[in-house]
């Protein structure tokens, strides 16, 4: 049985500029998640994993609202997700 992974979606409350709010789901898994966003603007969006040590797992494009980022490779663990 392949161990789960679980993503933490950190947030700025001072930004103000922005207004996005995202989701990920099935947290934990062993699989995917599902990165679910709405209240923004798709231009230019992308997301950013990182291992707890802060090394980065992979960089890609956010193009639809519903975005699913494979887990299955990674180690169980805890890992931190940047959206940009």
């Amino acid at each position: 049985m392949q161990q789960s992974s679980k993503i933490f979606t950190l947030s700025n409350a001072t930004l103000s500029t922005v207004n996005l709010t995202a989701t990920t789901y099935t947290n934990p898994t062993s699989d995917y998640v599902v990165l679910a966003i709405s209240d923004a603007n798709f231009t230019d969006l992308s997301y950013a994993p990182y291992d707890i040590q802060g090394k980065l797992i992979a960089k890609a494009t956010i193009f639809s609202k519903d975005t699913q980022i494979d887990m299955q490779s990674l180690s169980a663990g805890t890992y931190l997700l940047e959206i940009n």
